[in-house]
């Protein structure tokens, strides 16, 4: 019987696994977390400072004495800018009950990256604020997170990290590092995790967040900052302009090209700092001198296809139009004309040309801007009647719909020109308040509700929302579109 058993059990496992090879089936799973009793993870401080160690042991350094820590990028193509990011965690059930300690980084707000960043593997490449990575943190040893804290930065960059809220200022380091302190018992120890910034990752303020969670999925955080420092540079292709053969009062263009390759005669220039940039240009009048007051030569140049030629006398430093993104590469075009060759046994003249770079500011967000509002929602307010509040958010707004009367009144809003549906009174004539003579129209996304209320909606685009009010008890109430377009 046993045999039997065996057989048939075998035979319904072959069986399921002979019908799973062969359909397929969308299968819902659920969990519920669950939370026990016990207090939540402490961090109780974090920072960032630089990788550096001697012996083995991180130094607890950054790249500025100001409060907080600052780091300067590479100024290297593909050259990345490595740091390191720690906390303190306690927990008073026991630093075992520690089940993992994470570090979250975010892009700074309102910057954006633009077309030719190119994101490290593990980058969201999202910029504007936007959430970076996640990296998970390794605990220190006893000593080494003693040394590193209690030692080194305790004595050398004391204003270095952010302590908790709870903390108090004047036993910040006390309450860790004394004989009966937190380190000596057992009580909190220190994490740390090594992470890199691309040379090209925007200069700003990036948030970090340090999550704690223990065994029983409490979590305890702390956020704080750290600056990217600016530094706008570029890499040039060229060692010199050869302008070749030229004529009296014909002018002589050289070309650039997109391909980055050195020395072949195509002017090209790149970004490898982490901020926006334009090319500067100054020349000397390649000894040609000047008549009569007036320079001999002149020049222009342009960086790429798209911009005019902007023109300079010798001696003369001009910014070039035309900004180069964070690490784009772009063609350079000079252009000569001389109008007039001194007396001379010489036909080839030298000269010197000096390339620079100005910073240009950060590409900005697009975000929601108002672009309509007659007046009616503010009236509305100050009378108590109903009326919207809103919050933008970049490309979200965040509604708040406030009916303080008893009556039934139907917001909405419509999204990027949705195209709506006929509501119940989509025929009906308006015959007072702003919208008279229009009909009430197409309804987007009804929020109806009786008051005294109100109701919330996050509402997100890529090109216009369209807000307003058009039926309920009161047409003299009524609002018109409040439009918010994206910039």
């Amino acid at each position: 019987m046993k045999k039997a058993l065996i057989f048939t059990l075998v035979f319904m496992l072959a069986a399921v696994a002979n019908m799973s090879a062969v359909m397929a089936a969308n299968v819902d799973t659920s969990l519920t977390q669950v939370q026990a009793g016990g207090d939540a993870p402490m961090v109780e401080v974090k920072w960032e400072m630089n990788p550096t160690k001697v012996d083995g042991k991180y130094l607890g350094t950054d790249d500025s004495e100001e409060a907080g820590a600052q780091f300067n990028p590479t100024g290297v193509k593909d050259r990345n800018r490595t740091i390191a990011i720690c906390a303190i965690v306690s927990d008073t059930d026991g630093v075992a009950d520690i089940d993992g300690v994470y570090a979250d980084v975010f892009y700074p707000e309102g910057i954006a990256l633009g077309e030719h960043h190119t994101a490290l593997p593990l980058q969201s490449g999202e910029g504007c604020g936007a959430f970076m990575q996640q990296d998970t943190m390794t605990e220190l040893s006893k000593e080494e997170g003693i040394d590193l804290f209690c030692n080194k930065i305790r004595n050398n960059n004391a204003n270095l990290p952010t302590f908790h809220e709870s903390k108090k200022a004047s036993k910040w380091y006390e309450d860790i590092c004394a004989q009966d302190g937190e380190f000596l018992k057992l009580k909190a120890e220190v994490y740390c995790v090594e992470k890199d910034l691309s040379y090209e990752d925007p200069s700003g303020h990036y948030k970090v967040e340090a999550v704690a969670q223990d065994t029983n999925s409490l979590t305890g955080t702390l956020s704080n900052t750290f600056e990217y420092l600016p530094l706008t540079a570029f890499q040039a292709d060229f060692t010199s302009v050869n302008y070749g053969n030229v004529k009296l009062n014909i002018e002589k263009i050289v070309n650039g090209n997109l391909n980055f390759k050195k020395n072949d005669d195509m002017p090209t220039v790149r970004n490898v700092g982490n901020t926006r940039m334009n090319l500067t240009v100054w020349q000397d009048d390649m000894n040609l001198g000047s008549s009569s007051g007036a320079w001999n030569v002149n020049y222009k140049a342009r960086v790429g296809s798209y911009v005019d030629y902007q023109p300079f006398e010798p001696e003369q430093t001009i910014t070039l139009d035309d900004a180069l993104d964070l690490s784009q590469t772009d063609e350079v075009d000079f252009s000569i004309l001389v109008n007039k060759f001194p007396t001379s046994g010489s036909t080839n003249w030298a000269g010197n040309m000096v390339l620079g770079a100005v910073t240009a500011p950060h590409l900005t967000c697009p975000k929601f801007v108002k672009t309509q509002d007659s007046g009616q929602n503010a009236t509305n307010e100050g009378a108590g009647h109903p009326y919207i509040s809103y919050v933008i958010d970049g490309l979200c707004i965040d509604f708040t719909f406030v009916n303080p009367t008893p009556h039934n009144f139907v917001f909405d809003y419509r999204v990027d020109g949705e195209t709506g549906f006929n509501g119940p009174y989509h025929d009906v004539l308006i015959h007072e308040g702003e919208l008279v003579g229009q009909l009430i129209g197409k309804s987007y996304n009804r929020v109806e509700f009786v008051g005294p209320d109100q109701q919330t909606a996050r509402v997100c685009g890529q090109d216009e929302i369209w807000v307003g009010m058009r039926e309920g008890a009161e047409q003299s109430w009524y609002l018109d579109w409040l439009k918010f377009e994206v910039q």
